[in-house]
């Protein structure tokens, strides 16, 4: 009896990551941007070391990013309203002293990077 080797019914089944939580200062946020790495309080400051998740098969660039949060508030973009996310450590904590200081608009923490020669090129 001939059998047929044609394509098979293909059931895709779509994988997606459980959603992730962290804790920052005392309460559970969810964290959607990438693999957690690390985290680091000081003070009041979180700063979240991450890497980005691939997203639709393109692969994200693995180098680690930073996300802010002072207090239980992430640092977010005031035109956009989504987080902030930052190259270096260093950048991440003068983000988070400005933002404590003068709100989400300030450029305080770009202005200090740059006069000690730690900030990159714009």
């Amino acid at each position: 009896m001939p059998t047929s080797t044609g394509p098979k019914a293909h059931k895709e089944e779509s994988v997606t990551a459980p959603p992730r939580t962290i804790e920052v200062y005392g309460k559970k946020r969810a964290f959607p941007f990438g693999e957690v790495q690390h985290m680091r309080t000081i003070a009041e400051y979180t700063i979240v070391e991450y890497v980005r998740y691939v997203i639709r098969d393109v692969v994200a660039d693995e180098s680690p990013r930073f996300r802010v949060y002072v207090r239980t508030e992430m640092i977010c973009d005031t035109e956009r309203r989504e987080g902030v996310e930052y190259y270096s450590v260093d950048e991440a904590l003068c983000a988070a002293i400005a933002f404590k200081y003068q709100g989400a608009s300030s450029e305080a923490s770009l202005y200090f990077l740059r006069m000690i020669g730690a900030a990159a090129e714009i």
